[in-house]
């Protein structure tokens, strides 16, 4: 993880690490890393919590920490591939977008690509249709809040709050990192033991609804065609990032 961040082609970079109480060896690695390669980024910081705060404030404590304008935020289970955070910037402001996401390749446990469904307001209430690995404008995050302690789907959130404070993401439709699944990860842990109390609150708070689910007003307003207004930014951000690529692409000999 923390060396494919090192091999990246955009420079000068910040790091930040942050150990949320691990339970093995992680942080006395981590710290070894630094020392080694530390001196390829312009700034580092390894950031580590008493106890167990969280995978909310985990995140939080980086973009709070940070002193760039963006965050790329990366978990354990991620691989960059060299070009990531180039491409991602590139997308970012040519879309005037508040974060960019790019084509995710899963590996282990299972194979595909993730990220296919380009965002929007109307799709993130069907279902999370962004990884965590995305590049994110701070004053975004200060915008909502930041990331809210939930036992599990807290990228979901997070993006249907940007979503609904306004803030459009753009995919950038390239394969530029790697995320490793496993069986034993939080996700088919501690989430999937939360099920029941994470879908009341996003019936609540968001409007989700789940397979199984009664016909609710706002799914007929959506059949009958709403939501357009919501994904018009969104959508007009992902044609932008789409047009700088295929135009680089085109371009390259």
């Amino acid at each position: 993880c923390l060396d494919t961040a090192a091999a990246q082609t955009l420079g000068p970079l910040d790091l930040i690490v942050v150990d949320d109480a691990s339970r093995d060896a992680s942080r006395q690695s981590a710290r070894r890393w630094l020392a080694r390669r530390g001196r390829r980024f312009s700034r580092w910081l390894l950031l580590g919590h008493p106890e167990n705060a969280g995978l909310a404030a985990a995140r939080n404590a980086a973009f709070r920490a940070a002193r760039t304008e963006a965050v790329l935020v990366l978990d354990a289970d991620n691989l960059l591939y060299p070009r990531c955070a180039e491409r991602l910037l590139a997308g970012l402001d040519a879309a005037g977008a508040d974060f960019a996401y790019p084509l995710l390749e899963r590996f282990g446990d299972d194979q595909g690509v993730m990220n296919t469904t380009p965002c929007s307001p109307a799709a993130l209430r069907l279902g999370n249709t962004t990884d965590a690995l995305a590049l994110v404008r701070v004053p975004a995050w200060r915008a909502v809040g930041g990331y809210r302690p939930l036992q599990g789907w807290e990228d979901h959130d997070f993006w249907l709050r940007l979503a609904g404070a306004g803030r459009c993401g753009v995919q950038v439709p390239e394969l530029l990192a790697r995320y490793r699944v496993h069986m034993g990860s939080m996700l088919h842990t501690l989430t999937y033991a939360s099920v029941g109390p994470l879908r009341a609150y996003f019936r609540s708070e968001h409007g989700v609804r789940f397979d199984g689910d009664a016909p609710t007003a706002l799914a007929l307003r959506r059949a009958n065609g709403g939501g357009a207004r919501g994904e018009a930014a969104p959508e007009r951000a992902r044609r932008a990032a789409l047009a700088l690529f295929t135009e680089l692409v085109e371009g390259t000999p």
